[in-house]
């Protein structure tokens, strides 16, 4: 198959180009330029298909570390038609007809570079917020062949943040389905944080994807590192036998925990507390607002501003702030 046969993007003028991206609403600036291209492989199922079965036959690594968990291929540049025809007809048709249209398009004057991996997110894989400002990138692409009957349920969206002054992400303000047959385009900048939410099913999430270069090169700003404010810790007498099981609280099994915790030094205790305590607890944290710590790229978690609580019946109520 020729690479020409691959996509719905032809080689108009700029001025064309442009007018149908604006009219059908595809160049979106929220929270920073990205096209999300439906149907982008014109030539029918079949294709698509191919594309998805010679890919599935590549070599995957396995890829783990504190910003990912996915597999991945090589670059698929090594490849030769006789090895992968489908896969090698459209990384051609990146190369060449997608990125001239991408230059025409935005009038940036890219350079013969283009990197394209197969990657597979499945259940509980995922991708932490990044911007891809590396080296010479200047825009970056996913090409989905996930199954038809991917859904909101299954994660494994797309997530872009908005950034604030810093160039920090804040939060997600746009989800996008990787919806089979779509290609989806983002200049990369600073400000382009995303993610790969966590995928939730052991069905694969399926992709091509890489970037085009240019001779652009933008040096990341820098880290602003910020520490969160620590609190002291208050030491109080507390009679727990109220809120400990009964069965927590024998001789015997405070022993048994004793010499586990020896053993093992750590020790998980189910059911520690009293049911009612418990259910309190959940309560009152299920009404409570939280505020995330951010920036998203180095914590995902949330606090508590202030935290009320109760000790025994001897106190009324104390107050420990938490920051």
């Amino acid at each position: 198959m020729h690479a020409q046969q691959f996509g719905r993007c032809s080689l108009v003028s700029k001025q064309v180009l442009r007018k149908i991206i604006i009219l059908y609403g595809l160049l979106e600036g929220d929270p920073f330029p990205h096209v999300h291209l439906d149907n982008f492989v014109g030539d029918g199922n079949r294709a698509i298909h191919q594309l998805e079965k010679e890919l599935l036959t590549m070599d995957w690594r396995r890829r783990e570390n504190d910003l990912y968990t996915l597999s991945q291929t090589v670059d698929l540049k090594s490849l030769k038609a006789t090895q992968a025809p489908f896969l090698y007809s459209f990384r051609r048709f990146l190369t060449t007809s997608v990125r001239s249209w991408l230059s025409e398009t935005t009038g940036v004057e890219l350079t013969s570079q283009v990197d394209s991996t197969g990657s597979v997110y499945t259940n509980h894989d995922g991708l932490l917020p990044h911007s891809d400002l590396i080296g010479t990138r200047h825009f970056a692409f996913v090409y989905y062949l996930t199954d038809k009957e991917w859904e909101e349920e299954d994660g494994g969206y797309l997530q872009l943040y908005s950034a604030n002054d810093n160039h920090e992400p804040v939060e997600v303000v746009k989800s996008l389905k990787p919806k089979r047959n779509s290609f989806i385009l983002f200049e990369v900048s600073a400000d382009s944080w995303h993610r790969v939410a966590e995928v939730l099913t052991d069905r694969y999430r399926l992709s091509i994807n890489g970037w085009f270069h240019s001779t652009r090169k933008l040096d990341p700003p820098p880290i602003n590192i910020r520490t969160i404010q620590r609190f002291s810790p208050t030491s109080m007498d507390v009679d727990l036998s109220d809120l400990v099981v009964d069965q927590y609280q024998k001789p015997d099994m405070v022993a048994q925990v004793k010499m586990f915790f020896n053993d093992e030094s750590e020790v998980m205790i189910n059911d520690f507390v009293e049911e009612s305590l418990n259910a309190s607890v959940l309560q009152s944290l299920n009404k409570t607002k939280f505020s995330p710590v951010g920036p998203p790229s180095k914590r995902l978690c949330k606090k508590i501003c202030s935290l009320f609580y109760k000790r025994s019946k001897k106190i009324s109520e104390k107050r420990l702030q938490c920051n």
